[in-house]
């Protein structure tokens, strides 16, 4: 099963999971991991449009009844400040954004 994940920079990756057993997300992650490099913990995966937690890292993805046609993108966690906004990097009050 070829399987088509759609990265934030509209590029889309094609990996083939014909050579694995019963495939989970975490190895769909490191796939990606292998070809762009994308940390494993700042993947989020989201399948026909939810995101799934890292506690959804160890389900196959035939759980998730995961076909060639199934809509995957990859989304960033890009974690941040303790702050509200995560935007700026300060936290603890000190926000210098201007969005909030």
């Amino acid at each position: 099963m070829i399987i088509k994940c759609l990265l934030p920079t509209d590029k889309i990756l094609e990996f083939d999971m014909n050579g694995q057993i019963d495939p989970t997300i975490y190895i769909l992650k490191s796939f990606i991991y292998e070809k762009e490099k994308i940390p494993i913990d700042m993947q989020i995966i989201e399948l026909n449009n939810k995101k799934l937690s890292q506690k959804h890292d160890k389900f196959k993805l035939k759980k998730f009844k995961v076909i060639e046609s199934t809509n995957i993108r990859i989304l960033y966690d890009l974690g941040g400040s303790c702050c509200e906004c995560d935007l700026c990097g300060f936290g603890g009050g000190e926000c210098v954004c201007q969005i909030l």
